[in-house]
């Protein structure tokens, strides 16, 4: 508080203040005399020394706990009452205290017996301590100053002790994980051999310096959430707010914790691929694949974001499929459907962040981008960063889908359940579902990451937010068309053969085709016909394939067999022949195959030889049984003399039958 008459030391000498009116200062310098004139904002800046301010601070109230604020409470009562007679305004006059008639001696006296009474034994000097502190300061300068202090442990540490645990400390980081007594024997072993020796501290303080230096280090944490850690870019994090949509969109790909199986029958962990738009969220285009993805991968990602699902081919009998191979899956009706595909967001990207991973930058990716105008930007190596928006929502699609489905592996060993006898999806059928739940469940949930600057609390949805930037849009992409969508599918090259186009051990076929069977599409060097086509498949629906024609046009031809999955119940059948196969534990490959026919071949042959042997010795013992006159009883005997008329020469028709029509039994002669 400045007062008429007041002396202030300025900067440039010491005034008086001769006159106050409003927030004007009329100020006479002591040495020249001369007068001045300055405002209230101006004066505290134009102070030689910047007025005294007091230490305590009554937000720190708001940081103690509610045990520590009882107790001040209490001093606070006490101490008044000491200066006052009163402990509140309205509290009972207590005359033992009457700063009239009794002195300060006696009214410290008489409190020190009535604390000690109390359960708060104290000395007179701690009392008149924080009598002065309370006068000075109020109820904030009885804080205990060792809850609010601000040095740290390591402040009166020897240093070369605190170097060498920083040391071992970030060396840490990037090794396996060891407890704290490794850390801290590791660093002192360094210290000691660096300095012999020093003096070093009891274990409790070495445990404490060691606590305080690696604090948020993560240093007995999985060395995946150290490493998480420690690519986060030491700087300050800027605004990454976007305006339009299509204007920044990331792209990445990461294994599911889930298995499935692909078209040849092999299980494994599917790699999922999707397309981030930062200013929405939307997830614009994602793919499955059980191996990693390679470019033309991408450029198909690529075509799904610039084509509606409404104009892409098959795409209404590829929604039916789903629904008449799982009848049980609770999907949307075809009109509820086509309402969502209305709503969800058409974003063409202006640009696109990837890493420099080999299947973002080969040609056919490279090369899509370039002909559709949109920008690649290239993340910093090893800075998983460049890329948060992707990689946070990779985390909410694990949260929200993949933990429901049957084969989820927990995403660790130590969290993986029993998962041997859960019925496997597809990657045809994963990405229909995947499609689902993005349509109906994600784009219509609020996000985190789309909130109301001025409403913190007021989050949007990805639907919500493309919605509220339509406006400020810079102008409205127009999406490709169907013949532009089938270009940019995964391409091949196959020869038409009698029965249809062989592909992913499926026959394609139509009478379309018959007019190219015998047409070669080009010629080779030496002209000779190539019969290859060059063709284009969507790798999450068999039901057809496109051949480019010599006229430039693309000729869809169907799946011969594609009823066989139109029939309901149809995925149920094959699941159980499936587990029937998988059960059959005689399955022989193609080589056991060959050796089981050479041996069953060669037992043939053995078989051949023995069979006369036997023959042989047949007929020697019918000729003995002759020459004896003792012929040989048999059953088959009786039976052809029966049949056949007798010889006159007295001999029966046995003389004349081959003697294979008589097998030898076995009697003793």
């Amino acid at each position: 508080m400045f007062d008429i008459d007041s002396e202030l030391k300025l900067i440039d000498g010491k005034y008086f203040v001769v006159e106050i009116q409003g927030n004007f200062y009329r100020m006479r310098n002591s040495a020249t005399g001369a007068y001045t004139v300055l405002t209230s904002h101006e004066l505290p800046a134009r102070l030689a020394e910047p007025p005294t301010r007091l230490v305590a601070n009554p937000r720190q109230l708001e940081t103690v706990s509610t045990a520590e604020r009882d107790d001040l409470n209490f001093w606070v009562d006490h101490l008044r009452e000491l200066d006052t007679g009163r402990k509140s305004p309205t509290s009972p006059f207590n005359p033992a205290y009457d700063p009239d008639t009794v002195g300060v001696n006696q009214r410290v006296e008489a409190k020190v017996k009535e604390l000690t009474f109390l359960g708060h034994p104290t000395s007179r000097s701690t009392l008149m301590r924080k009598r002065k502190k309370f006068k000075e300061g109020g109820i904030t300068a009885l804080i205990d100053g060792r809850e609010v202090r601000t040095e740290t442990p390591v402040d009166n540490a020897d240093s070369r002790i605190i170097e060498a645990f920083r040391e071992t400390i970030n060396g840490a980081i990037k090794k396996s994980t060891k407890t704290k007594l490794g850390h801290i024997a590791e660093a002192v072993k360094l210290v000691k051999d660096r300095h012999p020796g020093i003096e070093i501290p009891s274990q409790a303080t070495l445990y404490r310096w060691y606590n305080y230096l690696a604090s948020g280090k993560r240093l007995s944490d999985t060395f995946a959430n150290r490493s998480s850690l420690n690519s986060v870019p030491k700087r300050s994090f800027g605004d990454t707010r976007k305006y339009f949509p299509g204007q920044y969109v990331e792209i990445d790909s990461t294994p599911l914790d889930a298995f499935v199986y692909d078209e040849d029958g092999n299980v494994g962990r599917p790699i999922l691929t999707i397309m981030v738009d930062v200013c929405t969220r939307t997830i614009v285009a994602h793919s499955f694949r059980i191996v990693a993805a390679k470019a033309v991968d991408h450029a198909f990602l690529l075509a799904q974001a610039l084509t509606p699902r409404r104009l892409r081919p098959n795409s209404d009998q590829q929604w039916r499929a789903v629904l008449q191979r799982f009848p049980w899956v609770e999907l949307v009706s075809e009109e509820e459907r086509d309402s969502l595909d209305n709503t969800r967001p058409f974003i063409a990207p202006d640009s696109i962040t990837v890493d420099h991973g080999t299947d973002y930058t080969g040609t056919t990716f490279e090369a899509a981008c370039d002909l559709y105008e949109v920008s690649l930007l290239y993340a910093a190596p090893g800075t998983p960063t460049d890329k948060n928006h992707v990689e946070r929502t990779f985390d909410t699609i694990k949260r929200g889908f993949v933990e429901h489905l049957a084969t989820f592996t927990g995403g660790s060993p130590g969290h993986r359940g029993s998962i041997e006898d859960e019925p496997l999806l597809d990657l045809v059928t994963l990405d229909q579902l995947f499609d689902e739940w993005v349509t109906r469940v994600y784009q219509n949930s609020p996000h985190d990451g789309l909130f109301d600057p001025f409403r913190p609390s007021v989050t949007l949805t990805p639907n919500e937010m493309y919605a509220a930037t339509w406006d400020l849009s810079p102008s409205q992409p127009v999406p490709m068309d169907t013949i532009d969508y089938i270009a940019l599918l995964p391409a091949s090259r196959r020869q038409i053969q009698a029965q249809g186009i062989q592909f992913e051990n499926r026959f394609y076929d139509s009478l379309a085709l018959q007019a190219l069977r015998n047409h070669a599409p080009r010629m080779d060097s030496t002209g000779n016909p190539i019969n290859s086509w060059e063709l284009r498949a969507n790798p999450y629906d068999p039901r057809a394939i496109w051949v480019l024609t010599p006229e430039n046009d693309w000729l869809e031809v169907p799946w011969r067999h594609r009823a066989a999955i139109d029939q309901p119940h149809q995925t149920r059948l094959w699941n159980e022949a499936n587990r029937i196969v998988a059960a059959n534990p005689n399955r022989f490959s193609p080589l056991e195959k060959r050796l089981m026919t050479l041996d069953i071949i060669e037992s043939a042959g053995i078989s051949t030889v023995t069979i006369s042997k036997i023959r042989a010795q047949q007929k020697a013992a019918q000729k003995m049984a002759a020459i004896g006159g003792t012929p040989i009883p048999t059953a088959e005997l009786t039976t052809l003399e029966t049949s056949f008329p007798t010889q006159p020469n007295g001999n029966a028709v046995l003389d004349e039958i081959d003697d294979e029509l008589r097998p030898y039994k076995g009697e003793e002669i």
